[in-house]
């Protein structure tokens, strides 16, 4: 899905503490794959139900249980990446390579067996599942005219002073008032079409787990209801390693430039699904589920770092650091709703197929919380109409199935997201292969799914937006998941 993201009033706000639609989207967007049956069938199985999953998806499916289960889910990501800076003359692939390990899924089924009435069975659940991995490290490098200098120049001469950015760049000795007269100057000015070399790496990680207790029952095997709360915990890690050269020597005094960002996002919220599959026959089955929005009370913790060297008569360098910054907010994700069908095969398998609607420009930050500042009241205002004017509709297709060879099982599924960003098109797309072992009250799975994520990423932003450099990206993620369960 290709997320492109270009504000210029981001120029005067307060850099790496800002929140921003960005933001919104990452803490926003679901992907759950929880257990290798779940990811081998192309994250499709609430239209089945009978699988840990189904708490963070559709919870009806806790009705489709006939014994009480185990179940724990390693993984392992290897993201590849490659980027290129469009604005170089000649530009060039860099490619990044990583492998992480993870935890999709632990937890516990219990199922009981009402008498004298008409439910089927009745459970309650409780573990954990992953929502989301922000796994991403990406590289680029080339040269073009322009500099993120610029950007510090342009806040200074706006009367935007910040200790993460302009006053950095001031203390460094990047840009100055040589006159005295509040205007600031840079030695990128002596000559603006000047070639410099740059090279930024990006380094991201952090995941979303979902806490998660639950109820579900099968209603006289016509009706499966399933309630679940969930208590998503987030942590996001980000640092950035910005660096500037003039290798050609087109700029008299400038050496070189190094700007380092960092940031740590974490926090809890809580939400809340309910949902309900109808068994049309014992092999056919429609299922519903709704998920209320999160609300997730969050901390920022971000620091950046300038240095800045220049040859004036003898090799000089500027070093500046900021205070450790803070600030504290809420965001609100959006309402979810999901539909699905189940069709199984007599003995031969199944085939599942679900739907997931969201409007993802319902989500909204609360940046008062704590705070009375009239430039966070006012930027709370701004950013939520960017959320909504820049996001719309969001629609996640899946579909999958099993065949059933004995004591293996053999799955299969395709995925296809639709981005919410109104001015993209593009698709996020997703293949899975599965494995799957069941014996007596014991069972394996394994499941291997690639992912391809397109973007285009900023370094920096400018009030001219002509003059800003821009990379595209390309993430592959191949995901690998290993579930070990038992019966009991």
């Amino acid at each position: 899905m290709r997320i492109f993201v270009l504000f210029s009033f981001l120029l005067f706000t307060f850099g790496i503490k800002a929140q921003t639609i960005a933001d919104a989207l990452r803490y926003s967007t679901l992907d759950v794959t929880s257990t290798a049956r779940n990811m081998g069938v192309g994250g499709a199985i609430g239209g089945l139900g009978a699988d840990f999953a189904t708490l963070s998806t559709n919870p009806a499916g806790l009705g489709a249980y006939r014994f009480s289960e185990m179940v724990f889910t390693p993984a392992f990501t290897n993201i590849n990446s490659s980027s290129v800076l469009t604005n170089d003359p000649n530009p060039a692939e860099v490619i990044q390579d990583e492998t992480k390990f993870l935890l999709s899924s632990l937890g516990a089924v219990f199922v009981g067996k009402p008498q004298a009435s008409k439910w089927s069975t009745f459970s309650f659940a409780m573990g954990l599942n992953q929502l989301n991995s922000f796994e991403q490290d990406f590289r680029f490098a080339g040269s073009s005219v322009g500099s993120i200098v610029n950007r510090f120049q342009d806040q200074a001469n706006a009367g935007v002073f910040s200790d993460f950015e302009s006053n950095l760049a001031i203390d460094a000795l990047a840009v100055y008032d040589l006159e005295g007269d509040g205007f600031y100057e840079s030695d990128v000015e002596l000559n603006p079409t000047a070639n410099l070399a740059k090279d930024q790496t990006i380094l991201r990680s952090g995941t979303t787990q979902e806490l998660l207790f639950a109820m579900g029952g099968n209603f006289n095997e016509k009706v499966l209801f399933g309630f679940s709360v969930g208590v998503p915990f987030l942590r996001y890690e980000e640092e950035k390693t910005y660096e500037e050269s003039d290798p050609q020597n087109e700029l008299d005094f400038y050496e070189n430039l190094e700007y380092i960002e960092t940031l740590t996002t974490e926090g809890a919220g809580i939400n809340a699904k309910l949902g309900v599959t109808i068994l049309a026959t014992q092999k056919v089955r429609f299922g519903a589920a709704v998920h209320t929005p999160t609300v997730y009370s969050l901390k920022d913790i971000f620091t950046t770092d300038l240095s800045y060297t220049f040859d004036d008569g003898g090799i000089e360098q500027g070093l500046a650091r900021s205070p450790e910054g803070e600030f504290d907010y809420s965001l609100r994700t959006p309402w979810r709703f999901i539909g699905g069908a189940g069709f199984i095969l007599g003995k031969a398998g199944f085939i599942t197929t679900e739907a997931e609607w969201i409007n993802m420009g319902n989500a909204s930050f609360n940046l008062t919380r704590n705070s009375d500042a009239v430039e966070d009241a006012e930027y709370e205002v701004e950013v939520n109409q960017q959320i909504s004017d820049q996001f719309n509709n969001a629609l996640n297709v899946k579909v999958g199935g099993e065949l059933a060879l004995g004591d293996f099982r053999l799955r299969g599924g395709l995925g296809f997201g639709f981005s919410p960003d109104v001015e993209v098109e593009d698709v996020n797309r997703l293949v899975s292969l599965g494995l799957g072992y069941r014996k007596n009250r014991f069972f394996a799975d394994a499941a291997f799914r690639t992912s391809v994520n397109e973007g285009v990423y900023s370094p920096y932003v400018l009030a001219d937006i002509s003059q800003e450099q821009f990379v595209t990206t390309e993430t592959t993620d191949n995901r690998l998941l290993l579930t070990i369960g038992f019966k009991f």
